[in-house]
Protein backbone atom coordinates (compact mmCIF):
# COMPACT_ATOMS: atom_id res chain seq x y z
CA UNK A 1 0.00 0.00 0.00
CA UNK A 2 2.87 2.22 0.36
CA UNK A 3 4.20 1.64 -3.14
CA UNK A 4 0.45 2.21 -4.26
CA UNK A 5 0.56 5.86 -2.40
CA UNK A 6 3.96 6.70 -3.10
CA UNK A 7 3.38 5.88 -6.89
CA UNK A 8 0.43 7.93 -6.63
CA UNK A 9 2.48 10.97 -5.12
CA UNK A 10 5.04 10.90 -7.14
CA UNK A 11 2.46 10.39 -10.43
CA UNK A 12 0.67 13.80 -9.05
CA UNK A 13 3.87 15.57 -8.80
CA UNK A 14 4.88 14.79 -12.58
CA UNK A 15 4.11 17.18 -15.28
CA UNK A 16 3.13 14.52 -17.37
CA UNK A 17 0.27 13.25 -16.00
CA UNK A 18 -1.22 16.45 -15.52
CA UNK A 19 -3.67 17.81 -17.88
CA UNK A 20 -2.66 21.01 -19.32
CA UNK A 21 -4.20 24.06 -19.10
CA UNK A 22 -5.74 25.75 -21.94
CA UNK A 23 -4.24 29.09 -23.49
CA UNK A 24 -6.41 31.81 -24.08
CA UNK A 25 -5.34 33.99 -26.76
CA UNK A 26 -6.79 37.83 -26.97
CA UNK A 27 -6.78 40.12 -29.69
CA UNK A 28 -7.59 43.62 -29.25
CA UNK A 29 -9.10 45.78 -32.14
CA UNK A 30 -9.30 49.56 -31.68
CA UNK A 31 -11.60 51.90 -33.21
CA UNK A 32 -9.57 55.16 -34.00
CA UNK A 33 -12.14 56.89 -35.96
CA UNK A 34 -16.04 56.36 -37.48
CA UNK A 35 -16.42 57.68 -40.85
CA UNK A 36 -20.20 57.54 -41.70
CA UNK A 37 -21.88 56.64 -45.17
CA UNK A 38 -21.60 60.10 -47.73
CA UNK A 39 -25.00 61.43 -47.69
CA UNK A 40 -27.24 60.63 -50.93
CA UNK A 41 -26.45 63.57 -53.48
CA UNK A 42 -29.49 65.60 -54.29
CA UNK A 43 -30.05 69.55 -54.38
CA UNK A 44 -32.50 71.78 -51.70
CA UNK A 45 -35.85 73.21 -52.38
CA UNK A 46 -38.43 74.06 -49.30
CA UNK A 47 -41.86 72.84 -50.26
CA UNK A 48 -44.78 74.63 -49.54
CA UNK A 49 -47.17 71.88 -47.31
CA UNK A 50 -50.88 72.07 -47.00
CA UNK A 51 -50.20 73.21 -43.37
CA UNK A 52 -49.24 76.43 -44.66
CA UNK A 53 -45.89 75.64 -43.40
CA UNK A 54 -42.43 75.05 -45.55
CA UNK A 55 -40.93 71.90 -45.40
CA UNK A 56 -36.76 71.63 -46.22
CA UNK A 57 -36.32 68.72 -48.69
CA UNK A 58 -33.86 67.29 -50.81
CA UNK A 59 -34.33 66.18 -54.56
CA UNK A 60 -32.19 63.57 -55.51
CA UNK A 61 -30.65 62.93 -58.87
CA UNK A 62 -32.99 60.47 -59.76
CA UNK A 63 -36.02 62.54 -58.86
CA UNK A 64 -36.25 60.85 -55.46
CA UNK A 65 -37.63 63.26 -52.74
CA UNK A 66 -34.97 63.02 -50.02
CA UNK A 67 -36.05 63.80 -45.89
CA UNK A 68 -34.44 64.00 -42.37
CA UNK A 69 -30.72 64.14 -42.03
CA UNK A 70 -29.72 61.45 -43.33
CA UNK A 71 -31.83 61.98 -46.81
CA UNK A 72 -33.45 59.05 -46.88
CA UNK A 73 -35.62 58.37 -49.85
CA UNK A 74 -39.60 59.23 -48.42
CA UNK A 75 -40.89 56.33 -50.82
CA UNK A 76 -38.59 53.92 -48.12
CA UNK A 77 -40.35 55.73 -45.11
CA UNK A 78 -43.83 55.35 -46.69
CA UNK A 79 -46.60 54.72 -44.60
CA UNK A 80 -45.02 55.59 -41.90
CA UNK A 81 -43.87 59.00 -42.67
CA UNK A 82 -45.81 61.45 -45.18
CA UNK A 83 -46.37 64.96 -45.12
CA UNK A 84 -48.77 66.56 -42.95
CA UNK A 85 -51.73 67.69 -44.32
CA UNK A 86 -54.70 67.10 -46.55
CA UNK A 87 -54.13 67.11 -50.16
CA UNK A 88 -56.67 66.95 -53.39
CA UNK A 89 -54.61 65.02 -55.78
CA UNK A 90 -56.39 61.32 -54.58
CA UNK A 91 -59.75 62.94 -54.14
CA UNK A 92 -62.07 62.01 -57.66
CA UNK A 93 -63.26 65.33 -58.06
CA UNK A 94 -60.10 66.56 -58.40
CA UNK A 95 -58.32 64.44 -60.93
CA UNK A 96 -61.62 64.19 -62.97
CA UNK A 97 -61.33 68.40 -63.26
CA UNK A 98 -65.12 68.56 -61.77
CA UNK A 99 -66.00 72.10 -61.00
CA UNK A 100 -65.56 73.18 -57.00
CA UNK A 101 -68.24 75.42 -55.16
CA UNK A 102 -66.65 77.35 -52.51
CA UNK A 103 -68.14 80.35 -50.56
CA UNK A 104 -71.17 80.07 -53.04
CA UNK A 105 -69.12 80.63 -55.84
CA UNK A 106 -68.17 78.37 -58.61
CA UNK A 107 -64.72 77.74 -59.53
CA UNK A 108 -63.28 75.89 -62.71
CA UNK A 109 -59.51 74.65 -62.66
CA UNK A 110 -57.12 76.83 -64.75
CA UNK A 111 -53.44 76.04 -66.29
CA UNK A 112 -51.74 73.53 -64.89
CA UNK A 113 -50.60 72.52 -61.13
CA UNK A 114 -47.41 74.32 -59.78
CA UNK A 115 -44.87 74.85 -56.57
CA UNK A 116 -46.27 77.84 -54.58
CA UNK A 117 -44.27 79.49 -51.68
CA UNK A 118 -46.42 79.10 -48.55
CA UNK A 119 -45.41 82.85 -48.32
CA UNK A 120 -47.99 84.46 -51.34
CA UNK A 121 -51.02 82.17 -49.80
CA UNK A 122 -53.45 83.06 -47.13
CA UNK A 123 -55.71 80.17 -45.88
CA UNK A 124 -59.38 81.21 -46.97
CA UNK A 125 -61.35 77.74 -45.89
CA UNK A 126 -61.79 74.32 -46.77
CA UNK A 127 -63.03 72.46 -49.62
CA UNK A 128 -64.06 68.29 -48.72
CA UNK A 129 -61.64 68.79 -45.87
CA UNK A 130 -58.91 70.08 -48.60
CA UNK A 131 -57.50 73.62 -47.18
CA UNK A 132 -58.26 76.18 -50.21
CA UNK A 133 -55.90 79.08 -50.45
CA UNK A 134 -55.72 82.44 -51.99
CA UNK A 135 -53.12 84.59 -52.88
CA UNK A 136 -52.02 86.99 -49.86
CA UNK A 137 -53.08 90.28 -51.92
CA UNK A 138 -56.46 88.62 -53.33
CA UNK A 139 -59.60 90.85 -52.78
CA UNK A 140 -62.45 89.50 -50.27
CA UNK A 141 -64.66 88.23 -53.41
CA UNK A 142 -62.17 85.54 -54.87
CA UNK A 143 -61.54 85.96 -58.30
CA UNK A 144 -59.36 82.53 -58.16
CA UNK A 145 -59.09 80.14 -55.12
CA UNK A 146 -55.87 77.17 -55.20
CA UNK A 147 -55.55 73.72 -53.73
CA UNK A 148 -52.63 72.09 -53.16
CA UNK A 149 -52.46 69.10 -55.01
CA UNK A 150 -49.62 67.33 -53.31
CA UNK A 151 -46.78 68.45 -50.90
CA UNK A 152 -45.56 72.03 -52.91
CA UNK A 153 -47.20 71.62 -55.85
CA UNK A 154 -51.30 73.27 -56.22
CA UNK A 155 -53.99 73.76 -58.75
CA UNK A 156 -55.17 77.64 -59.63
CA UNK A 157 -59.21 77.55 -59.80
CA UNK A 158 -60.70 80.54 -61.59
CA UNK A 159 -64.04 82.13 -60.74
CA UNK A 160 -66.78 80.99 -62.99
CA UNK A 161 -69.74 83.15 -63.69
Amino acid sequence: MRRVLLCCLLAGACNVFRTPEPQIRVDTVTVTQTVAPPLPDGRPVEVCLSTGVTAQIHIGANGDTLIGERRSPLRELRPALTFPGAYAGDREWFQRGAVVSFENRRYRRAGVERERVCDELKLVGHYDGVPVFAEVTAPQALPMIIIPARPGVYQDYLGVR
